[in-house]
């Protein structure tokens, strides 16, 4: 970027010298002409197309010096913030990966527990055969003694039909 800075510096610069250069020798001209009996003088249309040349050149110098500042400016402030930038994305960077440390951690934690869980699960598969037999014994053991309180049930309506047909 800096390279192309200074050639449109260089053109410009070109440009500014040629324009002094031609004033310097039309005023040579001016100065020959008064001496001179034999004036040269241009049409006035000549004359016009060499004043809008000089000042054009003369405004594409002060405007190409502008703009030779503003893009310095530019360059100068986009340099800057692609700086700040650059220290933003780090940062973020580094944070992002601290993060993905952290998760990571956690995912390990959470296999290893997962890990001891299907231990334990097996574990319970090996012995629910023990505790089947046992569910099965304890529901057994619930329906003989539902069974039983209804016998006494029973026994107690007979025992009290029976006392209540002797008196």
């Amino acid at each position: 970027m800096g390279k192309s800075l200074r050639h449109f510096f260089y053109f410009f610069l070109v440009l500014a010298s040629l324009s002094i250069g031609l004033l310097i020798f039309t005023e040579a001209k001016s100065d020959d002409a008064k001496t001179t009996t034999n004036k040269l003088v241009f049409p006035d249309e000549y004359e016009g197309l060499l004043n809008s040349l000089l000042s054009a050149i003369g405004g594409f110098g002060g405007g190409g010096v502008l703009l030779l500042f503003l893009i310095r400016r530019l360059v100068n402030s986009y340099d800057a913030n692609f700086a700040k930038f650059q220290t933003m994305a780090d940062v973020n960077e580094a944070k992002q990966s601290v993060r993905n440390t952290k998760i990571m951690n956690s995912i390990e934690g959470v296999h290893t527990t997962v890990n001891n869980i299907k231990l334990e699960i097996t574990r319970l598969q090996a012995n629910s055969v023990d505790k089947e037999t046992i569910t099965r014994a304890l529901t057994k053991v619930t329906m003989l003694e539902t069974d039983m309180e209804q016998v006494q049930d029973e026994i107690k309506q007979v025992a009290s039909l029976l006392m209540q047909g002797k008196s």
